[in-house]
């Protein structure tokens, strides 16, 4: 720097230039000055503060992360910007949330909103929620094969089991409360873990599809619902055959092209009806077998590379076998198959061969 002396010559300035007004820091934290959110900023605690975050939130979310990315513009240490920038990842997952939008399972590279059309199109939770259990059920043991290969720690598998419990709970209680953006039950489900025992809910995802929830949730609650109704058709075969037998002697005049033909006993008749419901226990018999095959495990097509113990699942969820291909669950119609294996009688209820 040069200054003119009283004879108008240049001299070399010893001076230096006086440093810039003092930088407001927190923690060791430098951060920008004359920016409105500086002083919000400056409360946050070293590893975070919730009740500051919120606080931040609930005035305008939507200006408060505007306001950081100004901030992110202005700060001049590189390990401070990290920092923010996590926090406004937190954020943007917390503004999402509080607005409806839910986490998506997908979608990843979207930058923008869904449109509302999309999103009822594709939603499927008003048929899915049925399947709240066996979502759950799938989930925690998912969580303890996950914490088998070391994919999370000790600690992360209590809170996911102990938060997945309560999930359950208000499941079961009518209490789960439903938002928008819970497009189907394993959004739901995950959505509320997370809200409940924080980013350890992610960590649920981590190697499986939702193809993996989807095949095996259904696999699961058509075991549930084959057994039960089973259980129930073995009871009514029962009840028609006490039937049967308490009328041996009743006789009933028969029907040929709904025309009247030769007398048979009324217990004759029961039992024909008896002869077909028998065939739709041994339908829904050899199906189970067909279903009792566990999925998870094969990732979103490809299996899955955290060492996942597959055995170790099919153990905890009470499966027979393991799908031998990672494409199978996926290829395989379930739900057709299931219409295909009819109960073998007319609409009119006359059993048929």
């Amino acid at each position: 720097m040069h200054r003119v002396d009283d004879k108008g010559s240049k001299k070399r300035s010893s001076a230096k230039v006086a440093p810039p007004p003092p930088v407001p820091s927190h923690g060791g934290r430098s951060v920008a000055v004359g920016h409105p959110v500086v002083a919000l900023l400056s409360t946050l605690e070293p590893q975070g503060n919730n009740s500051a975050l919120e606080q931040g939130l609930s005035v305008h979310p939507k200006l408060f992360l505007h306001g950081l990315n100004l901030v992110a513009d202005s700060l001049q240490s590189l390990s401070e910007l990290n920092r923010l920038l996590k926090v406004k990842a937190a954020l943007k997952h917390s503004t999402s949330m509080a607005t409806g939008g839910g986490k998506k399972l997908w979608g990843g590279r979207f930058s923008g909103e869904l449109d509302p059309v999309m999103n009822k199109f594709n939603e499927s939770l008003s048929v899915d929620k049925r399947m709240w259990a066996a979502d759950i059920r799938g989930s925690k043991a998912y969580a303890s094969a996950l914490r088998a290969a070391n994919v999370i720690t000790v600690e992360e598998n209590v809170a996911i089991q102990d938060g997945l419990n309560s999930v359950f709970a208000e499941w079961e209680n009518g209490t789960f409360v439903i938002v928008a953006g819970d497009e189907d039950i394993h959004t739901a489900n995950e959505r509320r873990l997370t809200e409940l025992i924080g980013s350890a809910g992610g960590k649920l995802h981590t190697g499986r599809s939702r193809n993996d929830q989807v095949a095996t949730d259904v696999r699961i609650y058509l075991k549930d619902a084959i057994t039960g109704l089973s259980h129930q058709l073995k009871e009514l075969i029962g009840v028609a055959a006490q039937l049967a037998e308490s009328n041996i002697s009743l006789l009933m005049p028969g029907f040929t092209h709904l025309q009247p033909a030769q007398p048979i006993r009324f217990a004759h008749w029961v039992m024909s009806h008896v002869a077909a419901l028998q065939r739709d226990a041994e339908r829904l018999e050899d199906l189970v077998k067909r279903v009792d095959v566990l999925p998870l495990g094969s990732g979103a097509l490809a299996g899955n590379s955290f060492g996942i113990d597959r055995a170790l699942i099919a153990k905890e969820l009470n499966f027979a076998r393991i799908s031998p291909n990672s494409l199978v669950p996926f290829i395989a119609a379930l739900s057709s198959t299931c219409l295909k294996e009819n109960s073998g009688r007319t609409p009119w209820g006359i059993a048929t061969l």
